[in-house]
């Protein structure tokens, strides 16, 4: 009999935690909505362009974040692992619609391992693609027709975890500029999980490659929250 009580009480506590996360979920979920529809507001209100392309790539980061969310909140049982094709591809997908009517000729090619990472390291590189791709659209391909942006993430030989991201442009180089914090998002992003950053100066050839290498047994290393 006691057995059965603490079985049916097991029960109805696990009903309880799932309708709190899925309430908190809820809520989460409505918050970044409203967050990014304010954005969006102040950004079409303002009559200074500089303040308006800073709400508005707020507003990008603001929905990518989203997108994470919601990949987190797919599977009920797996909220703290993100599966990294399915968010690249989103993350990607997202900036090809926002850049096809000013970049029509760009291609840009995804190609990611079956992985599958915690949600800190998830959004780091999901933030980290973001910024990079977006640098390419803005300013590898100025005056020209067509063109490449590659996205790989795969396990390296030493089984780091590896994301570059290159494009084929005249080498335009990812700076801190008065009009973004693209360089310093992604060395902020970088030093959070112990990652390791690189942006290739262009070469002769011209092209830009921001290399981010993430090892898994540095965990102890990581900057606390």
């Amino acid at each position: 009999m006691q057995a059965e009580v603490a079985a049916r009480e097991s029960a109805r506590a696990l009903l309880f935690k799932d309708a709190m996360i899925d309430e908190v979920n809820h809520r989460t979920k409505n918050t970044l909505q409203v967050a990014s529809a304010l954005l969006a507001m102040q950004a079409n209100a303002t009559s200074s362009a500089d303040t308006r392309r800073a709400l508005l790539d707020c507003h990008a980061r603001l929905q990518l974040l989203a997108k994470v969310h919601a990949l987190l909140c797919i599977e009920p049982n797996s909220t703290q692992t993100v599966v990294m094709p399915q968010l690249l591809r989103a993350v990607c997908d997202a900036l090809e619609s926002s850049f096809g009517q000013t970049c029509p000729g760009v291609r840009l090619e995804v190609s990611c391992d079956p992985i599958s990472l915690p949600a800190e390291d998830a959004i780091a590189i999901a933030l980290l693609s973001n910024e990079a791709i977006t640098n390419s659209y803005k300013h590898a391909f100025a005056n020209r027709s067509s063109g490449e942006i590659a996205v790989q993430l795969h396990r390296s030989s030493e089984h780091a975890l590896v994301l570059r991201i290159s494009d084929s442009g005249i080498g335009a180089k990812v700076t801190e500029s008065k009009h973004g914090i693209g360089l310093k998002l992604m060395r902020l992003l970088s030093s959070q999980v112990a990652g390791l950053l690189d942006v290739a100066s262009p070469g002769s050839e011209g092209g830009t490659t921001v290399t981010f290498k993430l090892d898994p047994t540095a965990d102890s290393q990581r900057v606390p929250d």
